[in-house]
């Protein structure tokens, strides 16, 4: 007889299910972001990133190219070839703009996957509240469509540990527990000891002394292969070189010429070089017959042993791994593992999380299963970064110090003065202005809700800690390394979810004392109204926020970075080629390539060198950017043909360079 909760669950409607609300707002996103996505221009290293996919795309042709960089290319392979298949289908639409569009899909798998995560801690109400405020985050909405580094690896890395915790929850533990496991009865087991010992005494005296004579050779080769390397090379080295220049006549001479047939035409060092190859070769031969002849004549020697030894650790162990390959779920939270590690070298610090929460929970017996995801994320990052195909750790390790002391343009506006090394307040203060105001209202709200549940124990402890080193540990470590931090804190948008699921606590507590829908509503809508209209106001700058407590973007002009990925570069562009004169030539400061990517074939592009006076300036016109307040460093004196600002904040403009500077006078 069917049961009363399947009864209900048969007639509910489907429009209560759980992801129908995320659906939803995934497909408004996707409708606006097609018809927008043409509005934004490229920002400064999207040309590099597009070189960078290009070069790893060849690598899985075979062809070798440089590939040294410090991020993984997974995702910009596969925006380039996303890119290329929708330049296909909507031919109106530029490359960069394709590309643009690929970028801002990955942004929805970020909002799903906060989704996801929020319904971890609150139920599907208070979890769409908080995915809409972070969906209208004004400064992520920007970077959504022309940030190809950061917010890919921001969805990647959400996606990762929103998984992982699924993963922990419907993994079975319990399912590892062999079924019907050979001497489960512990009482007529025998230690493994006493079965070595009454097996060595069952066992001839001959194969007592094969065995150990095989021992001993193994610990002998194992022995020259740790402590005697460097000796045993010094004489191979020695033994070449002396038959290398010896007498033809003697017997070296004589031995070489024979091995080697074109012994004068090929320096000695080519053969010292195979030598060691060869020697390597060898031993490792050597050291796997030797393991595979001592295993064989360990099992006929122990046979009693060695069937004690598959019971109690192979059998259960590969019965383990079996079941773990066998999830979907462990497969699905690996794959993103993996795909996370290939964007940038942080992702591995999402399966830490899992792995931390996962322990937490479950405790040693998920030990096996964590090591198969650890296994299969590091395989799926190998096979998606060319990088390391290579020499993998050293590779890698060389793309985490790069990655932590990133080489990058010097100075950065701050607080109204221009610093050469970022100061310890830098990412605090610009994470408290840079997200909007009613979400630091719901995140403050959810961390009061969120001690309170914690000190009473009626909220996932283990999963609280894993937001707070989620969010803290990233920019502490960052600022304890002193490692280089520019343009503003996009470096590290990927630990703003955890605030964000915090303020879903936030929403969930006033959802469950107000419980009326017709006031949770309005509730929701106050406070991301404020956000859209920024996004309105902004628009297609949103990445250029700043919230009330400095005065918004008029108030943070000249205090703070505004457009420094020069985007605003589109608007000076097509104001160019619709002003200027045939044959006129443009200098630019920073990045030229958006200018001569998109300027009339007449236009001549100059780039500004840094330190270049305004007297040995040659053109007709200058594009510059507020960056540095270089705009006031530039020809201040001359009008501003185009000045490209929003709210009274000015992102770059385009002024006509004075007669004594100027190619030919434009008529």
């Amino acid at each position: 007889m069917q049961t009363t909760n399947q009864a209900r669950m048969r007639k509910a409607p489907w429009y209560t299910h759980p992801l129908f609300p995320i659906l939803v707002v995934l497909l408004v996103n996707l409708v606006l972001g097609a018809i927008f996505v043409t509005d934004y221009g490229e920002s400064w290293d999207e040309d590099r990133r597009i070189r960078a996919a290009d070069k790893s795309i060849d690598a899985y042709q075979g062809i070798q190219r440089k590939l040294e960089d410090e991020k993984g290319p997974f995702f910009i392979i596969v925006a380039r070839l996303g890119s290329r298949i929708l330049v296909q289908l909507y031919k109106n639409w530029q490359p960069i703009e394709a590309w643009h569009f690929m970028t801002f899909l990955s942004f929805l798998i970020a909002i799903f996957s906060f989704y996801i995560l929020c319904l971890r801690v609150v139920r599907p109400g208070a979890a769409l509240a908080a995915t809409l405020l972070f969906n209208t985050q004004p400064l992520l909405w920007g970077h959504a469509f022309m940030n190809p580094k950061d917010i890919p690896f921001m969805a990647f890395f959400l996606a990762s540990v929103a998984s992982g915790l699924v993963m922990a929850e419907r993994f079975d533990f319990k399912s590892l527990n062999i079924p019907n496991q050979p001497n489960s009865d512990k009482k007529n087991k025998r230690g493994i000891g006493e079965r070595r010992r009454a097996d060595w005494r069952a066992a001839m005296p001959r194969k007592r002394v094969v065995l150990t004579g095989l021992v001993v050779l193994l610990l002998v080769v194992l022995s020259i292969i740790l402590f005697g390397g460097a000796f045993i090379h010094h004489e191979i080295e020695a033994s070449i070189r002396f038959a290398y220049t010896a007498d033809p006549a003697t017997w070296a001479g004589q031995l070489f010429n024979l091995v080697a047939k074109n012994a004068r035409t090929i320096p000695v060092e080519s053969y010292i070089s195979k030598a060691f190859e060869l020697y390597a070769r060898l031993l490792i031969v050597a050291v796997f017959l030797l393991l595979a002849a001592s295993v064989l004549i360990f099992v006929r020697l122990f046979p009693s042993t060695t069937r004690q030894i598959w019971d109690d650790l192979f059998w259960p162990l590969i019965y383990q791994v079996f079941r773990a390959l066998t999830n979907g779920w462990l497969i699905l939270a690996a794959l993103l593992l993996g795909f996370s590690s290939a964007i940038r070298v942080l992702g591995p610090f999402s399966g830490a999380l899992v792995g931390g929460y996962v322990l937490w929970k479950i405790g040693r017996k998920a030990l096996i299963p964590l090591i198969v995801y650890a296994a299969i994320g590091f395989l799926v990052t190998y096979i998606c970064w060319p990088y390391l195909w290579s020499a993998p750790v050293t590779n890698y390790l060389s793309s985490v110090s790069t990655a932590a002391d990133y080489p990058s343009e010097s100075g950065v506006l701050f607080a109204g003065s221009i610093y050469d090394q970022a100061p310890p307040s830098y990412f605090p203060i610009l994470l408290a202005i840079q997200i909007s105001g009613s979400a630091i209202l719901a995140i403050l709200l959810g961390l009061g809700v969120s001690l309170f549940r914690f000190i009473s124990r009626s909220v996932d402890r283990a999963l609280i800690i894993l937001l707070l080193v989620w969010f803290i540990l990233p920019p502490l470590a960052a600022i304890l390394l002193q490692s280089t931090m520019y343009d503003n804190f996009r470096q590290f948008l990927f630990i703003l979810p955890p605030l964000f699921v915090i303020a879903a606590l936030g929403f969930q507590f006033i959802f469950d004392k107000i419980r009326p829908i017709w006031i949770n509503v309005p509730i929701v809508a106050v406070l991301i109204l404020p956000n859209l209209a920024a996004i309105v106001n902004l628009h297609p700058y949103e990445y250029v926020y700043y919230n009330e407590l400095v005065g918004g973007d008029r108030g943070a002009f000249r205090r703070f970075e505004m457009d420094y990925w020069a985007t605003s570069y589109k608007e000076a562009v097509n104001y160019l080629n619709q002003n200027a004169p045939p044959d006129s030539t443009v200098v630019v400061w920073g990045p030229s390539q958006l200018v001569r990517k998109y300027i009339r074939p007449d236009i001549e592009v100059d780039t500004y060198v840094a330190g270049q006076t305004q007297e040995n300036l040659r053109g007709d016109y200058i594009v510059v950017l507020s960056k540095r307040n270089s705009d006031l460093q530039l020809f201040p004196k001359q009008p501003d043909l185009l000045t490209v600002e929003r709210d009274g904040a000015i992102f770059s403009v385009v002024r006509q360079l004075p007669p004594e500077n100027r190619l030919e006078t434009p008529p």
